[in-house]
């Protein structure tokens, strides 16, 4: 359930958060506005995902990362 909060709280930056998706504490994510995380996907603890420049990240849909 707190996973689903955080994942709430971060979709208010992220480029694109899809269903179903939750966050792990320690999550760390440097310019969300260009990362776009599909449906039902789970990010495991002390996660950091880093866009930079023109870059982005996408993440498709049933992924877990740990």
């Amino acid at each position: 359930m707190i996973g689903r909060i955080r994942a709430l709280f971060w979709g208010m930056f992220f480029k694109y958060l899809g269903k179903g998706t939750t966050i792990a504490h320690s999550f760390i994510g440097s310019l969300p506005h260009l990362i776009s995380i599909g449906n039902n996907t789970t990010i495991g603890i002390r996660c950091i995902f880093g866009a930079h420049g023109n870059g982005s990240i996408e993440i498709g849909n049933n992924v877990a990362i740990a």
